[in-house]
């Protein structure tokens, strides 16, 4: 017995599901308080609060993993890698305490995240 698949409805039904998808991962990354994490680092890099920050960039590479997937449905391959390299570099030089370039990274991260559309 073989079952006949009309192709037309089996692409209205891709295409409808990737919409879908795509809204979700829009409403999910446009609800995200990032924009105002990152202004929270910058003050606490600025003001040499490592813990406070080390706190931060935790509490930001565990948000970063849950929109990870929305967002790369969105955004470039190549995109999504700069921003988790720009957070990993961010990262170590919180955790070194290096004032000058952990405020480096955090602007292009801002920057970055600025063209995801967040």
């Amino acid at each position: 017995m073989r079952v006949r698949i009309n192709r037309n409805l089996l692409w209205a039904v891709l295409i409808a599901a990737s919409i879908a998808l795509i809204t979700i991962g829009h409403e999910i990354r446009s609800e995200s308080s990032l924009h105002d994490v990152l202004s929270i680092l910058s003050e606490q890099i600025q003001n040499d609060q490592w813990s406070q920050a080390t706190a931060g960039i935790d509490g930001l590479e565990k948000d970063w993993k849950k929109r990870r997937f929305w967002i790369a449905l969105n955004n470039s391959t190549q995109d999504v890698q700069t921003f988790e390299r720009t957070l990993a570099l961010l990262d170590s030089f919180i955790r070194s305490g290096d004032r000058k370039n952990a405020a480096a990274q955090l602007a292009l991260l801002k920057q970055i995240w600025g063209e995801f559309g967040g």
